[in-house]
């Protein structure tokens, strides 16, 4: 069997191994176009043309077929179709460069044009973004300042040289306008992926594409800044091309590592944008000292353009931070009226149009020994005491048909050990309530306090030790059986019971065996009297 050593470096390693070795190419054919003479040298420079975008190209093709997700697929087929065009166009240069055909030329000016966007548009479609919308818009906003920052910057420098706006008199005139209109797109999208480096949120691959881009913009800088006042480029023309091809194979072959785990960035760069902008207004100031009506005006127009994007920024700020705020006082809110509905001492429940229950509150747990979720679905009346249904249908039924917007009313309900509790409730109509929609009802047990009354009244009516009737209470009785006397003649009889010598069995046997007495003489007299008539204790004997 044949196998990898450990030590032996990986496939996808090779491809990393293999792009460094093409930069260290790159920076020694860079040496020898600044030592060799530019004629002997230019058979190289074109024939190397051709074997440059192999590597990224292969690389990219690599890299699409391994990613998973269709956004990363999709990514790395716009990079790979922008590394296309730009393999045409140097084979199309390379094809000039022979035969001297003018037709090359502008076909591969053409396809020059592919290269900056579709890797952009991959580059951003692969890489992480903000994860909100308001996130989004202030990195479109950073990118805008940015770009339009270095735009005025790079206009005031064209101004200064004595360049001039070509005029548009062919076709290749049109493709020369179109490139610098391109690369203005490509420096925005550069400065959106800027924004979103904030905390390491782009991969490396990201970075060194990035990177790429940034070489290929300042190629067409360079090359366009000398040739708009009629001047060669300069030598450093060639060193942003070989910088435009190391980072292309840098990026390609560090692709083909999956990407480390990162935490997705929400914040903006904070302070980039205000240093563009500050860019902005000394170009202006500039342009007012040398006097540059031209520049003048742009910077000026791009002044205004980056003041009003910051303006927007702040208040997308401001709005932030102020949701933000009401967001926390909401959801802490929010969690303070749960926590006290979670432990309240009171139950909450909402009941529909139907008097079913829809909500209960975890203290029917405690208050009833019924769980929240058997109470759902149960009508409110079910274990309500018969004596108290007609009160409680009557106060919801004013609730329901909006005659009463509160009701309360005190009624027994069964618990689930089949006793009776008191409860006092407390019913609100919320029918209007789209997020309730319903009766809210708050039930607070006093089962306490009623047999507290009723203990209370007991002893206000009843003789302590014998427990017969008091003398308030005989002489209630014998007043409504008066009363009743006027309504339908009858007769009413009153016995008085008097125990002689009962001060002698309290002296002699003490009082202990004295209210044995009358407790037994009470009981008996219960006993052989009807359950309508009374028995009361007047006085101590």
């Amino acid at each position: 069997m044949h196998g990898t050593r450990a030590d032996e470096p990986s496939d996808d390693q090779r491809w990393i191994s293999a792009s460094y070795v093409f930069v260290a190419l790159a920076v020694l054919g860079f040496i020898a176009s600044q030592v060799i003479p530019r004629a002997t040298f230019d058979p190289y420079y074109a024939c190397g043309g051709l074997v440059v975008p192999l590597l990224p190209i292969a690389a990219a093709w690599r890299v699409w077929q391994r990613r998973g997700t269709p956004r990363g697929r999709a990514g790395w087929g716009l990079i790979a179709i922008g590394l296309a065009g730009y393999l045409a166009y140097e084979v199309l240069w390379f094809v000039d460069w022979l035969v001297d055909s003018p037709l090359a030329v502008r076909v591969a000016d053409v396809s020059n044009l592919v290269f900056a966007p579709f890797v952009l548009l991959g580059v951003l479609k692969g890489s992480t973004q903000p994860d909100t919308e308001l996130h989004r818009q202030r990195q479109y906003l950073d990118a805008a300042i940015i770009a339009i920052s270095i735009v005025s910057v790079i206009q005031a420098i064209i101004s200064f040289q004595g360049g001039s706006v070509r005029a548009l008199n062919s076709g290749q005139d049109f493709v020369l306008i179109l490139q610098p209109l391109i690369d203005l797109v490509t420096l925005a999208g550069i400065a959106l992926l800027w924004t979103r480096m904030d905390r390491g949120s782009l991969p490396v691959w990201a970075i060194a594409m990035c990177v790429s881009l940034m070489f290929g913009f300042l190629a067409d800088i360079w090359f366009a800044l000398p040739v708009s006042v009629g001047r060669e480029s300069p030598w450093f023309v060639v060193a942003a091309w070989f910088g435009t091809w190391s980072a292309l194979a840098v990026g390609t072959t560090s692709a083909l590592q999956p990407d480390p785990p990162r935490a997705s960035s929400n914040t903006a760069l904070s302070k980039v944008p205000y240093l563009f902008v500050g860019i902005c207004f000394v170009v202006l100031l500039v342009a007012v000292t040398l006097d540059d009506h031209v520049v003048i005006v742009t910077s000026t127009i791009a002044a205004v353009a980056v003041t009003c994007l910051v303006m927007a920024r702040q208040y997308l700020t401001v709005r932030n931070v102020t949701s933000t705020e009401v967001d926390r006082a909401r959801a802490e809110a929010d969690a303070r009226l749960a926590a006290l509905v979670r432990h309240g001492s009171d139950m909450l429940s909402i009941i529909n149009a139907d008097l079913v229950i829809t909500y209960a509150s975890p203290s029917h747990q405690w208050i009833i020994g019924a769980p929240p979720e058997a109470i759902v679905g149960l009508s409110i009346i079910t274990n309500i005491h018969r004596d108290d249904l007609s009160l409680a249908k009557r106060c919801f039924d004013r609730l329901l048909h909006g005659d009463s917007q509160r009701e309360s009313m005190v009624v027994r309900l069964r618990d689930a050990e089949k006793r009776w509790r008191w409860l006092e409730v407390i019913a609100s109509n919320l029918l209007a309530e789209p997020s309730i929609n319903g009766i809210v009802c708050t039930s607070h047990d006093i089962t306490n306090r009623k047999e507290l009354e009723e203990q209370l009244a007991d002893q206000a009516l009843r003789d302590p030790l014998t427990g017969l009737g008091n003398r308030r209470l005989f002489s209630d009785r014998v007043a409504h059986a008066l009363h009743r006397l006027q309504r339908a003649p009858s007769s009413v009889a009153v016995l008085l019971l008097d125990l002689d010598h009962f001060k002698f069995v309290n002296d002699t046997l003490g009082h202990a065996k004295g209210d044995a007495l009358l407790i037994a003489v009470a009981d008996r007299v219960r006993q052989v009297v009807r359950a309508g008539d009374t028995v009361a204790r007047l006085g101590g004997d």
